[in-house]
C-alpha cells in the first residue's frame, strides 16, 4: 500500500476527515491549513515530519522509527 493510502486509511479509521484534521492543524499551528492543501501534500507524499507529528497527535497515533540491526 502506498504511503498516501496508508495515511488516509488511518485518518478514516480513527474517525476523522481531512477537513477536520486541517481545521485542527490550523488551531494548533496558527497557520491556515486547507483540506485541499493537506490532501495535495499527502497525495504527493511531500508532507513533512513536523506536519506528520501534528497530524498523528490530532488523530491519536504515534510515529515510531526503528533502527535495523
Amino acid at each position: 500500500m502506498a504511503l498516501k493510502d496508508e495515511i488516509k486509511s488511518i485518518i478514516k479509521k480513527q474517525g476523522w476527515t481531512l477537513t477536520d484534521v486541517a481545521n485542527e492543524m490550523t488551531k494548533i499551528t496558527g497557520k491556515k491549513y486547507y483540506c485541499a492543501y493537506l490532501s495535495r501534500r499527502i497525495n504527493n507524499e511531500i508532507i513533512n515530519y513536523k506536519e506528520m507529528k501534528i497530524l498523528c497527535k490530532i488523530i491519536g497515533c504515534k510515529i515510531n522509527i526503528e533502527f535495523e540491526e
